[in-house]
């Protein structure tokens, strides 16, 4: 396992209780708990295949990303663009833990309309 697989996995330790408020509030009003944990967590099988892919077209996941078309890297560029990318899933993740939250309140209104 390479130290990106590692790395996306190891988010799973605290993007879900992270946002286990929202779960749970999310579940309170009806909806799967692991319709939650399914969209915010990191699977291996998934990183696998993406990273597989990547190597199998461009040799690498830095050619993947820099592609034929790049010049000499700047140090420090490829642990900058991972603090980036944590950023960027960290912002996504709250996105959807707002999409959760607004359908949990959605289930919850309509239970209520329905008298359940």
């Amino acid at each position: 396992m390479n130290g990106a697989t590692l790395a996306a996995l190891r988010s799973n330790d605290y993007i879900i209780p992270a946002y286990q408020r929202v779960i749970d509030g999310f579940v309170k009003a009806g909806g799967d708990a692991s319709i939650p944990e399914t969209i915010l967590g990191v699977k291996k099988e998934y990183l696998d295949a993406a990273f597989d892919q990547m190597e199998k077209k461009y040799g690498s996941i830095e050619k993947y990303f820099t592609g034929s078309r790049s010049a000499e890297l700047p140090p420090g560029y490829w642990e900058k663009l991972r603090g980036t990318a944590e950023r960027c899933i960290t912002l996504a993740g709250y996105r959807i833990a707002d999409i959760i939250l607004a359908a949990a309140d959605q289930i919850e209104a309509q239970r209520k309309f329905m008298g359940r």
